[in-house]
């Protein structure tokens, strides 16, 4: 039996690629090299919680709950001209003392600032010069805190009915609510990743409102501080996107990350059966708004052998699509429509005989009507073959058996 398996906990990269194991019939170990074309840096979170920097073409493995995935992400631009100093005048302060505290942030760096409630009975936030919105985007706001003696904090864009964003976030229960639009809350390290998104119904400016929300109360947010408790804050994000991205830094203007694509294999010929095998892969998707593939491909005739999962545009759908030497087997057969993307799911594609099956979460999802046969299957790509349409996910592992 042969096998080629990436990931799964076990990750090595490097600047251009990253390796992927395949197993010959005799148990012969070969490392072949999964290419990345991203020309930008991002940033990741390492296994101990901390945010590392990731260099150019260099394939970005970050930790969830402890399980460390390949991070493919679209492209995204930092809206906050200084998402870590929050002393620059472009942040407004009211009801407020903002000072540099000596708390290490998510990074390492020693620049966290401390926003701590005045002694008034009033509002007691800051918020970010004003960043154009575009009707019908989705956009997302995210930061990282830590409790210093205020349990909640919100997050709300300056109009909420034009850009629906208004969400609390409890730091004790690791919990969050939404009044608009959507929010979580994960921890890294000792801070929390803060996240909330909603949708533009006007093309306007708007600006990000970061409420200390001791009291626990509904918007407006205004209530008796005590001059003492606050929040460290750090990282602070806006970018058009419906589910947030890795944090891009920026100093004084928006900052651009470029997004993860151009990952395939080299041949793999050698280690798959292309009349019989098994693809499986666990992923989680991170954007919404494209279709996503993932596909085995013949990469000198890919138009007619090929074998590939499609994740429809702004929809539930997962499809199917095989052609084999010059005709359809499944033409972007329905699998599912009720895909929860907000979860890690397995996914499973058997090709026997001819005969497609389709797994998700050890459901039997598909089984084709029609068959054929599949020739040459030579490459991985986390795309469709012409890379046009790249998976955006976070991918726990693949593995192919043949």
């Amino acid at each position: 039996m042969a096998t080629v398996e990436y990931g799964n906990g076990y990750w090595r990269t490097q600047q251009g690629s990253s390796v992927v194991v395949c197993t010959d019939d005799n148990g012969i170990k070969t490392a072949v090299n999964m290419g990345c074309d991203r020309n930008s840096n991002k940033t990741a979170v390492n296994k101990d919680g901390l945010l590392y920097d990731v260099l150019p073409y260099e394939p970005s493995v970050t930790y969830i709950n402890g399980v460390g995935v390949l991070n493919l992400e679209p492209q995204s631009t930092n809206l906050i001209s200084y998402s870590e100093d929050l002393s620059n005048a472009s942040w407004v302060k009211s009801g407020v003392d903002v000072s540099l505290s000596s708390q290490v942030s998510p990074s390492g760096s020693t620049n966290v600032y401390l926003v701590k409630e005045s002694l008034l009975d009033e509002f007691h936030k800051v918020n970010s010069s004003l960043f154009s919105t575009v009707q019908g985007n989705y956009y997302s706001y995210s930061f990282f805190v830590k409790n210093n003696g205020v349990n909640q904090v919100s997050v709300t864009s300056s109009n909420f009915t034009d850009l629906e964003i208004n969400s609390t976030f409890d730091l004790v229960n690791e919990t969050s609510t939404s009044e608009k639009g959507y929010s979580s809350i994960e921890r890294i390290g000792d801070y929390y990743r803060c996240t909330a998104s909603g949708l533009c119904n006007l093309t306007r400016t708007q600006s990000l409102l970061f409420y200390t929300n001791r009291e626990d109360i509904a918007f407006p947010f205004s209530y008796q501080g005590n001059g003492v408790s606050g929040v460290f804050l750090w990282g602070l994000q806006s970018e058009i996107n419906q589910i947030p991205t890795s944090y891009i830094p920026t100093d004084g203007f928006t900052a651009t990350r470029l997004a993860d694509t151009g990952f395939k294999t080299p041949d793999i010929s050698k280690w798959i059966n292309s009349e019989s095998f098994s693809f499986e892969f666990s992923l989680q998707l991170v954007k919404e708004q494209v279709t996503q593939v993932i596909s085995l491909a013949n990469s000198g005739d890919g138009y007619n052998n090929r074998i590939e999962l499609v994740f429809s545009v702004g929809e539930d759908i997962v499809a199917i699509t095989a052609i084999g030497s010059g005709s359809f087997i499944e033409n972007n057969a329905t699998v599912t429509s009720t895909l929860d993307r907000s979860v890690m799911s397995d996914y499973k594609i058997n090709f026997n005989n001819g005969i497609i099956t389709v797994y998700i979460d050890n459901s039997l999802m598909f089984t084709s009507s029609n068959s054929g046969v599949l020739q040459g299957l030579d490459k991985l790509f986390l795309s469709n073959f012409l890379n046009t349409s790249p998976l955006l996910a976070n991918v726990k592992n693949i593995k192919i058996t043949s």
